[in-house]
């Protein structure tokens, strides 16, 4: 019927939303093509949590229309439910339409709805699972909760018929994403939780939890932890630090993203955090130890098929903010010395940006840009020491990954991602693609590892 380019800015809620925009296409029979190729239509799924987002946004707009004067251009995403009239007056803006769900022409006489796709595309190893959308917090400096709105969970008994749908798709990970991930459930009636969905879905303990008991309705795991699982693992997104639970660790793999925004405490209260520094150090320390002992634990049950130990100590990311208004100099130090104190494994650092609704956006500025940059080249810095020094650590040990379908295009080697959200690339077979193998890593090489395919795993998973 025609073709269809799809282009994703921002976060992994945006990639779930573009997998179901694709999905929704393909059923009316549109092939997906990449740049290059001449689409008929091209979707930009927009992302507005910065100003520079904004530019990437329209300069990508822009772009397209140039490459591709004849298609159509689509305007979706979080920049165009918070600034339609904007991009309206984009020349090159076909049609500006809003976040799932979304109704879309396709010509005259037909329109094309688009909800949450259960399947995602075969060629996508890691498939997005959005569980939820929309936040309730409002932090000080956060447009999300105007670009997505309130809070809205995905029926439990849905989450687990899709996690089904995927696994019995042949796919061994999946991530479950949303926008507050921790609030999942609050919505819902009966009220539940994100660990009781984990745990419906690990099939671990079924009293208490208020999924239906259906047995069709669970995942029943190989063991009683899905990240101990060798033929299926559940990966998530993020999780705030305050809403943090331990029993998180026993569902899903060692990784966890946990957003600080700041090291110092008038800072994080500016903010609108609901939790201290003291607080995120007990938290993050204590998920570093109690997971190291899981990691201890897990190498003795679930050895290698040569008998040498699994390693998936946690790996810890976190979320932070330079340049917020009122930071100053002492802030931002503490800031540094609070980071670099802490077992992260690495950071993901934002320049504040000033975004309208928000009630940042009504303080003074004070941190000039070049003061911004200089202060996030600083943690990112640390950022790249944390990141080596923990991919160092695996040296001489093994770890299980979920090979990509696609080969490094520099390399040629096999890539893809162990449980602790490691990339690794090696030497093996096309037919080791979309399985969980085990690689012993033998060194770092910026910003992955190398290893060697301990032959026999993955080729019956």
């Amino acid at each position: 019927m025609g073709k269809v380019l799809i282009t994703t800015l921002g976060c992994k809620v945006n990639q779930a939303d573009s997998e179901s925009i694709a999905a929704a296409y393909i059923s009316k029979g549109f092939s997906l093509v990449k740049k290059g190729e001449r689409p008929d239509v091209c979707i930009v799924n927009t992302c507005t949590v910065t100003a520079k987002a904004d530019k990437e946004c329209r300069g990508e707009i822009r772009k397209l229309k140039k490459l591709y004067p004849m298609a159509k251009v689509i305007v979706t995403g979080c920049y165009a439910n918070v600034s339609a009239d904007e991009l309206q007056k984009m020349p090159e803006a076909d049609e500006v339409v809003g976040t799932l769900p979304l109704v879309l022409s396709l010509s005259k006489d037909e329109t094309l709805m688009v909800r949450q796709a259960h399947h995602e595309r075969a060629k996508k190893s890691r498939p997005q699972l959005k569980i939820q959308d929309g936040c309730n917090n409002f932090c000080a400096y956060c447009i999300v909760p105007y670009a997505r709105g309130r809070s809205r969970s995905v029926p439990p008994e849905e989450v687990v018929s899709r996690v089904s749908e995927l696994r019995d798709a042949g796919f061994k990970e999946v991530v479950l994403t949303g926008i507050h991930v921790g609030g999942y459930g609050a919505d819902l009636e009966p009220k539940t939780t994100l660990v009781e969905l984990l745990r419906g879905l690990c099939h671990s303990e079924p009293e208490g939890r208020r999924i239906p008991q259906d047995p069709s309705l669970s995942l029943r795991m190989t063991s009683d932890s899905t990240h101990n699982d060798t033929h299926f693992r559940i990966r998530l997104s993020s999780i705030d630090p305050d809403e943090w639970d331990d029993a998180i660790m026993d569902h899903v793999c060692p990784h966890f993203h946990i957003p600080l925004q700041s090291g110092d405490d008038e800072i994080l209260r500016a903010m609108g955090r609901k939790y201290t520094t003291e607080d995120y150090r007990k938290l993050i320390e204590g998920i570093a130890i109690r997971g190291s002992q899981r990691s201890d634990i897990r190498s003795q049950i679930f050895p290698t098929s040569d008998l040498r130990p699994l390693a998936s100590s946690p790996a810890i990311g976190a979320d932070v903010i330079v340049g917020f208004p009122g930071e100053t100099d002492d802030h931002f130090e503490r800031t540094k010395n609070f980071v670099s104190s802490l077992p992260l494994t690495y950071l993901h650092v934002f320049p504040y940006s000033r975004r309208k609704l928000t009630a940042a956006a009504n303080l003074k500025e004070t941190v000039p840009d070049p003061v911004k940059a200089e202060r996030a080249d600083i943690l990112r810095k640390i950022s790249e020491k944390k990141r080596f020094d923990f991919y160092k650590s695996f040296i001489g040990k093994t770890v299980r990954v979920v090979v990509e379908m696609k080969r490094d295009r520099r390399t040629g080697l096999l890539k893809g991602v162990s449980e602790n959200y490691i990339p690794v690339l090696f030497e093996g077979d096309d037919r080791l693609m979309a399985k969980i193998v085990t690689v012993e890593i033998e060194g770092v090489n910026g910003d992955h590892v190398t290893g060697n395919h301990i032959l026999g795993s993955g080729l019956t998973s």
